[in-house]
């Protein structure tokens, strides 16, 4: 995992292949390396092939610890992300963009 950071957003870079319960319990850490209050926290998948309810869960549960004003946005993944997103009408809440840049432009 790598994070950057920004036009005020910190870019998670999630660099494994999965995204599941054997994952989960590090990802839920990633709040502990972020530095400074952002704008946004934009989590870029474009590496990860599969995501499964844990990972998602992990996603979630990650969303709820931000300030309510920061957005977690989420970038990159193929299709298999879109489609658990789309299964789960998590779609609404995680817009999937294209990459990291086109998320951020989004924020205000």
């Amino acid at each position: 995992m790598k994070i950057e950071y920004k036009n005020d957003c910190a870019i998670v870079h999630y660099e494994a292949d999965r995204l599941d319960a054997a994952s989960a319990p590090s990802f839920r850490d990633v709040k502990k390396h972020i530095t400074g209050q952002q704008k946004a926290l934009i989590l870029n998948l474009n590496s990860v092939k599969f995501m499964d309810s844990s990972g998602l869960g992990a996603v979630v549960s990650f969303m709820q610890t931000l300030h309510e004003e920061t957005p977690l946005l989420l970038c990159g993944g193929g299709d298999s992300i879109k489609s658990v997103l789309r299964k789960t009408h998590l779609d609404s809440i995680f817009p999937l963009h294209l990459d990291a840049e086109s998320a951020a432009r989004t924020v205000h």
